[in-house]
């Protein structure tokens, strides 16, 4: 019984929102207030996206011209 609580928890906790993620962006010669209106409004068009492969938030900031590092 325990382990199937657990599973479940596990299972459970794979299905965060994207809001708390934050792409690995090289901010060399960025606009920081930009940045961020930028980054919030991605956000906010990812909110009410269905699933998708990849992180819809990166792929909404590199289509603004931010380069997307996918080393972490």
């Amino acid at each position: 019984m325990k382990a199937g609580i657990s599973f479940c928890l596990i299972m459970l906790a794979g299905c965060t929102p994207f809001s708390a993620y934050r792409p690995n962006i090289d901010l060399h010669g960025v606009d920081l207030n930009r940045y961020e209106a930028d980054m919030r409004d991605c956000e906010s068009k990812s909110a009410g996206s269905s699933f998708e492969w990849g992180n819809p938030i990166a792929k909404c900031m590199a289509t603004r011209g931010y380069k997307i590092s996918h080393h972490y």
